[in-house]
């Protein structure tokens, strides 16, 4: 086999990934260097940090992925939300790069846009932690189809349920 016939092969198998799972939208595959070295995408591989900017460091570099997380929740340019997991590949023991696999969060939207019981005013939201300053809507609400990723509550609104869900559960290691 060539390097190119290995490179076909893998992306193939790439894209069947994301046929058998049809919540998987993208994948790529990244070095040490945070370099993807593998795509579902028809992308210039150094293209990857236009694509999805979360992964790099100040200095511009990729950021090494050491262990499994949710790395972000993002927009694409139609409007569609995303979920960015990322996990670190081992070969023998020794990391060999990560994979970053883009969930479409359409089900989960619709999970909590069930409102069973709630009667007409309930809800039930994602949120997560933005710079440490604010809570951040991750999904549409009830009443705001548009606040996912564009409504946010202060932690200092001590009032406010989102703001006391992190304050009980000290949520804030995660952050978007």
């Amino acid at each position: 086999h060539s390097l190119d016939a290995d490179v076909q092969e893998g992306g193939e198998i790439l894209e069947e990934l994301t046929i058998l799972n049809r919540n998987i939208d993208k994948i790529f595959i990244l070095n040490l260097e945070g370099t993807v070295i593998l795509s579902t995408q028809d992308i210039i591989l150094t293209d990857y940090h236009t694509v999805h900017p979360v992964h790099q460091t100040e200095e511009g570099q990729g950021a090494l992925i050491t262990a499994p997380s949710v790395r972000d929740v993002f927009e694409d340019e139609k409007g569609d939300l995303f979920l960015s997991v990322a996990s670190p590949l081992i070969n023998d023991g020794v990391q060999i790069g990560s994979v970053d696999i883009f969930f479409s969060m359409d089900e989960i939207i619709s999970i909590v846009q069930d409102y069973t019981g709630l009667g007409t005013t309930g809800e039930t939201g994602i949120v997560g932690l933005h710079d440490e300053e604010a809570v951040v809507f991750l999904t549409p609400t009830r009443f705001d189809q548009d606040a996912a990723l564009r409504r946010f509550v202060s932690l200092d609104d001590k009032s406010a349920i989102e703001t006391q869900a992190f304050i009980a559960e000290d949520l804030s290691q995660d952050t978007f």
